[in-house]
Formats: C-alpha cells, sequence, structure tokens
C-alpha cells in the first residue's frame, strides 16, 4: 500500500468506502493478491455496501480456491444476507479444504434452517436487509471492481488448428520429456523469507511455487522431501493445480519415510502448477532435498490414486495419519500433569504421597494378555505406587503375568481383603508421624486399563487441593492396539447424569476407611446379586466388580459433592478391542445386577425413587413414585399479538395436559391486532385461562415475575408463545422433577419443526456468556455421553420452557428486571438458583417445538446488537467464576461451537 498512512486515517475515521476506494486505486497499479481482495472486502462490508462486498470476496475465491480465509468471510457475508443455501455451498466447500477451521456448526445451522418445515423460522432469523439507494462512492467502487476483475480474468485462447507437423513436434516433445529429469525448484511464493540461510515461515500457511522444465503430464510420479522442523506436527501438503486459477486441483498429503517425506501420486490430466506447503507453522526449517521422479508404471507404488505410501503399505506414520483426536493429543501433551498451585508436597523419604496402593481388580474371565497390559502401566507410573494389590480369584495362567508385575504385588481373593490391606499400610504409616497422610487413598481399576504415568500425581494433587475429598474420579478414552480414541470428557458430579449413564467409570481413586465402610454396608454375600451377561469392555463380570461398583456408588450417592473432586485429564484407558468405536450402551456398561445394585442405592437416598428402568440406547431411567395429591401448576405465557403462535402453543398444551391441575396464564404486553382480540374472547372462555393486560414497554423479566406473583399454584412454568407440545406425559415429567427439593430449574429439551436440537441445557462460557450444548443435532440421537436422552444436571436451562417451584424462584428474587429486561434473563435466574443451593435440571423425557425467536425475532438491529452487549457485560461481571468454569461442561470441549467436540 503506497499511501499507509492516509488509509489508517480514513479507518480512523470510520470512511470505510473512501479507504476501499484508495486500496482499489493501489490494487489497479500491479496484480491484485487474494489477501488483497480480502482486505477491500472488509473495507467495503464496513462501509454497508454488502453485494459489493461480496464481489470481493468472490473474487479472492476466483483467484485461488485453496484458501480457505476469504470462503470463510463470503460464507459469513452471504448468511447475514440471507442466502443461506448460497453460504451452506461456501461453507461446505470450505469443510473439504485440509487444515481449514472447522466450520461444521456453521453448516449444521444452514441445512437445519434450510429444512422445508424450518422455513418460517429461517425467514425471521435470517431475513436479508432492505438494499439502501447506492451512495455515489459504492457507484465508483462498483466500476472500479469491474475494470479491475476483467483485468484479472483468465484469458480465453481462441481455438487455432494445428499443423501436421506441428502436432507430430508437440507429440515427440511429450515423448521426449518422459525420459528428461523433471528437476524442481522450490520457489517461495508467499508467507516465506530467507534468514541466515535458513526458510522461516512468518504465518502458518508458508508457500512454495514447484518450478518444473516440463509440465506434469498424465502418469505416477514420486515426490520426495526432507525436511527438518524441531517439532512437526502435520506433513507437507502438496497442491496440483488442473483449472486455472486454483479452481480444480487435488491436494495430497506426504507421508513419513526412512529418508523424510514421500508421496506417489497419479497425476490424472496435465498438470497447470504445483505448490507446496511444507509447515503449518510459523518459524524456521530447513529443506535438504527436494526431487520429484517420473515413475514408469504403478506397480511398486503401493498406494491408490492420492494416497501417501506410508499409509498404503500399512506402516505406521507418527503423528501423521492421525485422527482428529490423536492430533488434539499431541497438542495437550504434558496437560495432565499437576500445575504449580496443584503440587504435592514432597516426602521426605520419596514415597508417593496419599494414593499409596493401586488396586487391580481381575474378574473371572480375565486374560493373560489384560493383566500384562494392566501391569505394564502400573510400573511406568511416577512416582510408582507403594504396594499393588491384585483382587482375583485363582485362575489358571495369571501367574505368568505376576513375574513381570511391579514388585511389591500382592493377590487377595476379593476387594474387602484388598481393602483390609490397603488399611494395614495406612495404619503402618499413621504411626509415622511425618508421614501422617500417607496411604490414606487408593487407585482401583479393572484388569485391561492403562493408566497414564502421571496418574497418581494428579489424583494426589486433587485431594491435596481439597482436604475433603473421598473418592475422585478422571476422564477416560479408550486404547486398541496402542491406539487412543473415543474420549470420554466428563462433566463434574452429577447424580442424574451417574444413574442414567454410569459416567463416573470404573477407575476410580478412593479413601480405604470410608470404601471399607462403604462395602460393610452393602447387601450380605448370600444376597449380592451378580453377573453373569457381558459387562464393561464385554468380559464376564464376578464378584470383585459388583462389589467395587456398588462401593462407588453408595460413596458417590452418599457423600456431599465437595467430597467427590473430578479430575479433568485423560488418566484411564479403557481397553477395547473391536473395530467399531464403542457404543452408548458398551461404554455405560449396563446390566441388571447393576441396575439392581443401584435401584438399592437410590431408594436408600430417596423414599420416592420407584425403579431403575432400562432406557433407549443402552441407558437407565430413574421412575419416580407418582404422588398421590398432584402439585398444581400455572403456565406463564408473556405474549404480545401473534395470534397464530399463541393459539397453536395454548391449543396444544391444553391437548397434552391429561389430568394435570393446569392453569394458563397470559400476559398480554399491549396487543393490538384484531385477530388478537378474537383469540382472546375465545380464550375467556375457558376456566384454566386467564389474561392478564400489560401495557407497559416489552420487558420479559418483568413479565415473568408479574405472572409467578399472581399464580396460585405450587409449581409455576415460563413458556413462551412460540413453543408446541409434541407429547403427552411431558407434562407430569416437568412438575415431578421442579417439586424434588434438591431440584431448582427444570428444563425440557426444545426441538425445531425439523426434529434438530434447539435447546438441551444451556452451558456458561461457550461464546461470550453462554451457549446451548447439541444445537442442530439430530434430537432422537443420544448425543455426547447419552445428554440427549438422559435427565442431567445444568448449569442454566431456557425460559422458552422453565418450571421451577414458586416459593423457590421467590427465594431467589426471581428475574432480574433491570438488568436482563430481554436477554440472560433465565441463565442469571438458574445461576442464582445454583448459588442458593439447588440443582438445575434438564429432563429429555419432555420434548416439545420451540420456534425460536419467532415472535420477536433475532437481536440484529443496532439498538438491540447493543442491548445484547450491554446485558452480556453484566452477567460477565456478575458470574466471572461460572462462565470461566461450567462445572457441568467439561474444559478439553469447545467454547467456540455448541456441538461437545474437542477444543481447538
Amino acid at each position: 500500500m503506497r499511501d499507509e498512512k492516509r488509509l489508517q486515517s480514513l479507518k480512523q475515521d470510520g470512511r470505510w468506502l473512501e479507504a476501499a476506494q484508495l486500496v482499489l486505486d493501489d490494487m489497479a497499479g500491479h496484480e491484485a493478491t487474494g489477501g488483497a481482495w480480502v482486505q477491500l472486502g472488509h473495507l467495503i462490508k464496513e462501509g454497508g455496501a454488502l453485494a459489493l462486498a461480496e464481489r470481493a470476496y468472490g473474487q479472492a475465491v476466483r483467484l485461488d480456491g485453496t484458501d480457505w480465509d476469504p470462503l470463510l468471510h463470503l460464507g459469513h457475508l452471504l448468511k447475514s444476507q440471507g442466502k443461506l443455501a448460497e453460504a451452506l455451498a461456501v461453507f461446505e466447500r470450505m469443510r473439504a479444504l485440509p487444515h481449514a477451521p472447522d466450520v461444521s456448526a456453521e453448516c449444521a445451522e444452514l441445512t437445519v434452517f434450510l429444512h422445508p418445515l424450518n422455513q418460517q423460522a429461517a425467514s425471521r432469523s435470517f431475513s436479508a436487509p432492505a438494499e439502501p439507494r447506492p451512495h455515489p462512492a459504492e457507484i465508483a467502487l462498483a466500476q472500479g471492481l469491474d475494470r479491475l476483475a476483467a483485468r484479472e480474468r483468465p484469458a480465453t485462447m481462441p481455438a487455432r488448428r494445428v499443423g501436421r507437423w506441428a502436432g507430430m513436434w508437440a507429440g515427440w516433445w511429450r515423448l521426449l520429456a518422459r525420459f528428461r529429469p523433471i528437476r524442481p525448484r522450490l520457489v517461495p511464493n508467499a508467507h516465506l523469507i530467507i534468514e541466515n540461510g535458513r526458510f522461516v515461515a512468518t504465518t502458518d500457511q508458508p508457500q512454495f511455487r514447484i518450478e518444473t522444465r516440463d509440465a506434469l503430464q498424465p502418469g505416477w510420479y514420486r515426490f520426495d522431501i526432507d525436511l527438518t522442523l524441531a517439532d512437526l506436527a502435520s506433513p507437507p501438503r502438496l497442491w496440483i493445480e488442473y483449472a486455472a486459477p486454483w479452481q480444480g486441483f487435488s491436494a495430497h498429503d506426504f507421508a513419513w519415510d526412512q529418508a523424510g517425506f514421500r508421496l506417489f501420486v497419479h497425476v490424472t490430466q496435465p498438470a497447470l502448477r504445483l505448490r507446496l506447503d511444507p509447515v503449518f507453522q510459523p518459524g524456521p526449517f530447513v529443506v535438504r532435498h527436494f526431487d520429484i521422479v517420473r515413475l514408469a508404471r504403478r506397480a511398486g507404488c503401493g498406494a491408490a490414486d492420492g494416497l501417501s505410501a506410508g499409509r498404503a503399505a500399512g506402516r505406521p506414520s507418527p503423528a501423521l495419519a492421525q485422527s482428529r483426536y490423536q492430533k488434539w493429543l499431541s497438542r495437550q501433551a504434558g496437560e495432565a500433569q499437576p500445575g504449580p498451585e496443584q503440587a504435592v508436597p514432597a516426602q521426605a523419604d520419596g514415597a508417593t504421597g496419599p494414593v499409596g496402593t493401586v488396586i487391580l481388580l481381575a474378574p473371572a474371565g480375565t486374560s493373560d494378555a489384560a493383566l500384562r497390559d494392566s501391569l505394564a502401566s502400573l510400573r511406568a507410573l511416577e512416582p510408582a505406587p507403594e504396594q499393588g494389590i491384585l483382587v482375583a480369584r485363582a485362575m489358571p495362567g495369571l501367574e505368568g503375568a505376576l513375574l513381570d508385575a511391579p514388585a511389591p504385588i500382592a493377590r487377595v481373593d476379593d476387594l474387602s481383603a484388598a481393602l483390609v490391606l490397603a488399611k494395614e499400610l495406612r495404619a503402618k504409616d499413621l504411626g509415622a508421624k511425618e508421614h501422617g497422610a500417607r496411604g490414606r487413598y487408593a487407585l482401583i481399576l479393572e484388569a485391561g486399563g492403562q493408566l497414564a504415568s502421571n496418574a497418581l500425581a494428579c489424583f494426589a494433587a486433587a485431594f491435596a487441593a481439597s482436604p475433603e475429598a473421598r473418592i475422585a474420579y478422571c476422564d477416560e478414552d479408550f486404547i486398541s492396539n496402542g491406539r487412543r480414541h473415543s474420549p470420554l470428557l466428563k462433566p463434574d458430579w452429577d447424580p442424574e447424569l451417574q444413574a442414567a449413564a454410569s459416567y463416573v467409570g470404573p477407575c476410580l481413586a478412593v479413601d480405604v476407611d470410608e470404601a471399607a465402610r462403604a462395602l460393610g454396608a452393602g447387601l450380605s454375600t448370600e444376597n449380592r446379586p451378580t453377573d453373569n451377561g457381558p459387562a464393561l469392555n464385554g468380559a464376564p463380570v464376578g464378584d470383585c466388580a459388583s462389589d467395587w461398583f456398588a462401593v462407588t456408588n453408595r460413596l458417590l450417592y452418599g457423600l456431599p459433592m465437595a467430597s467427590i473432586p473430578h479430575v479433568d485429564s485423560i488418566l484411564h484407558h479403557r481397553p477395547w478391542a473391536g473395530d467399531v468405536p464403542p457404543d452408548l450402551a458398551q461404554i455405560a456398561g449396563w446390566s441388571e445386577a447393576r441396575r439392581g445394585i443401584l435401584h438399592e442405592i437410590l431408594r436408600a437416598a430417596d423414599a420416592d425413587v420407584e425403579a431403575l428402568v432400562p432406557a433407549r440406547f443402552g441407558l437407565s431411567k430413574v421412575i419416580y413414585v407418582r404422588t398421590r395429591e398432584r402439585a398444581d401448576v400455572t403456565l406463564v405465557i408473556p405474549t404480545r399479538d401473534q395470534a397464530g403462535l399463541l393459539a397453536a402453543c395454548v391449543d396444544s398444551l391444553m391437548a397434552t395436559a391429561g389430568d394435570a391441575r393446569m392453569q394458563i396464564l397470559i400476559m398480554d404486553n399491549d396487543s393490538r391486532e384484531a385477530a388478537t382480540e378474537a383469540l382472546f374472547a375465545r380464550l375467556r372462555a375457558l376456566p384454566a385461562v386467564t389474561i392478564l393486560p400489560d401495557r407497559a414497554s416489552f420487558n420479559f423479566s418483568r413479565l415473568c415475575n408479574l405472572g409467578v406473583e399472581a399464580a396460585q399454584s405450587r409449581v409455576v412454568g415460563l413458556v413462551n408463545n412460540d413453543v408446541v407440545a409434541i407429547q403427552e406425559g411431558w407434562l407430569d415429567e416437568m412438575v415431578r422433577q421442579a417439586i424434588r427439593p434438591a431440584i431448582g430449574a427444570v428444563g425440557a429439551k426444545l426441538l425445531y419443526r425439523s426434529g434438530h436440537v434447539q435447546h438441551a441445557g444451556i452451558v456458561c462460557g461457550i461464546g461470550e456468556v453462554s451457549g446451548h450444548p447439541h444445537k442442530y443435532a439430530e434430537g432422537d440421537q443420544p448425543g455426547y455421553l447419552g445428554r440427549l436422552a438422559a435427565r442431567q444436571t445444568v448449569s442454566a436451562v431456557t425460559g422458552a420452557c422453565l418450571f421451577v417451584e414458586k416459593r423457590k424462584y421467590q427465594e431467589v428474587g426471581g428475574m432480574d428486571e433491570a438488568a436482563f429486561p430481554v436477554a440472560f434473563n433465565d441463565v442469571d435466574l438458574c445461576l442464582k438458583l445454583d448459588a442458593r443451593g439447588y440443582r438445575n435440571l434438564l429432563t429429555p423425557h419432555a420434548t416439545l417445538y420451540h420456534l425460536e425467536s419467532l415472535s420477536r425475532g433475532r437481536d440484529v438491529t443496532p439498538e438491540k446488537r447493543q442491548r445484547y452487549r450491554e446485558e452480556g457485560t453484566i452477567m460477565k461481571e456478575r458470574w466471572e467464576a461460572r462462565i470461566r468454569r461450567d462445572p457441568y461442561y467439561n474444559r478439553h470441549l469447545t467454547r467456540r461451537r455448541e456441538d461437545y467436540t474437542l477444543a481447538d
């Protein structure tokens, strides 16, 4: 940019179209790059000329179809203008590019709103802005864009006849080229400089242009590169252009070879240009060798078209052919180590500290290989445990594995004997005053499971940070032939999700005294149920596994939450032998015996628990005793006109209420349309419906507070006027959960008409303040860890369908009318209930349709955006700690999207 100072001045003054014209004039003096077109698009968009900005981004895409940046901006611009199908096509094209940012959430959203059943919601959510009359500056810009785009449009070569001798010469030349060395040369193309004889990538997208003596003709080629970099996380990538300018291309990843990186490629048509992306991170690197070899035939390549040789030959390609999870693991290396604030005080004699014993459960059917895998992981623990205990009845074949075990390993017949041994170590250590905490806890796992090398240290750190802790659990994944997959990234302790999905798992560290008491308080041996069917990981379970399951859950349901820390690091790897990842039923590992054990525990803690029954997807469901006196409920519905929506809402509520004692209280916020008055006349004739007028300006919090105050029932339900009930029994479920003493607000699972998820609980910290995980997922799927199919504790639920006991609502002061007149009032209410000690609950057993914001639209006007920002600022100040860390959402999950995927 020749006049950078003037450009910055124009931008600071908000004179965006003048700044765009300045950049356009500068681009006219030289060959414009895709980056220049993107910058021009940004300036034009800020100036409000969206159609011209769309043209600028589109030109950047036409210059280089391999660059995801202009595609990203173009997609969002099209979406903001209501061009949903075009936006989806752009995002899908971007998603196909290697190393592009994840836009699966954008694709999912657009797919949902393009569904025929959601078109009404789409028209309200993504209405195209009105086209203003063009400004003279826009007209001048449009003319400049026309001239520049015409200049850079690829010229079409006129067809011409080729003479006989010229054609023969061209054929001989191509034949000669097959035997000539290719002699490739790497030429820095973008984001590369040379310093001290080394290449330095200035961004994470450096590019080489590959120059060759002759253009590559169809056939097989081998590419070799020897690249030196301190920490290479991804392989180099080759791009082959077939249609200019980069509108038709293929991309190929190199694979690790003994001499560097190697790639076999089948070129399907004459290649126009070649490009190499050597690394995907800024910093210095060295290219020691690069070559292209033409191959006479495919035989010996060992690869299919476009595949790397290493992958096709079945050789492991270290850190190169990883799944997304494996790449995430490589980025997270060392994340499970205790931080300085969690450091465990060193022991004077080098002892391990509070977790001194590892108990390994080997139920009937345990294989020698499974036991060896577990013992090998014990041997790698740092620090090493002071003693190991194997719980196994005398079984032939296991003695050989014990010979390789880290000493000392003691074998006992059952869990009771193992806890006695662990308590003896504890008693011995209590005699040494300086080490009174040593040996207090034991880490217990099932044979086949493998521990991370720092597992003991991380559990010890958790116990050191929480002196009241008595049992702790960790995150897990599965391991197959040394390859880790299928991570289980868990929330903090949630009794609801445990009863449904048994998510805590088999690997825990426990206070040995508490565990012994819990085992002694259990069922007698002759009455204890045992498993005869498959359990976790497909192996039959004997008494030791059943005993451990019972001990675990007696402690979990008998201790306060502060005594159950969750170590949110992946410290345990469950064994898995199948080619297909485990499904939810296999992860939960329910059997009739285990359901019987947990039912007894739940019934002892809550007399209203009637049964624990099998549910969809291999989950369990708690059935509660139906109260003799049905709790009455008032549904508070704020509305302003929108007679069609309100009629559908009220009619559906009445049709699905069953024999519930339900009243409907409509809070009329200054409705004026004749259709609404006609509807009100019909509804006033219904004994269950009351209409209260309110002429003040719209304030959702005030309307809800007035409605709750007027309600005469024990339970109140806040319901949007664009909600439609679709199943019987939903009202009973919401009311039954709301009257539980420990529960605050209860939310339902809300779907779009297409059946996709709109709401399934609220997570604090997604986006600026909060988000809706699983949004746009298919509503009949189980979700991550079963969280679309199981009751669970959440930080908040949406006010579109929120039930709560009236006394609890008033106990926390209801909704904040002054701070949150429109947005975040539901989240603030739920967090106040949470702070008072109540748990907020999401139940998918109550499912309704919600036409999101159909009654009032999205916050897209400048005034609405400003109000939203102000209310968001108050939320961040008031609930900063919860927004920073939501206990019911794992820290390793994304905070940028609403899809339960791994954090970037």
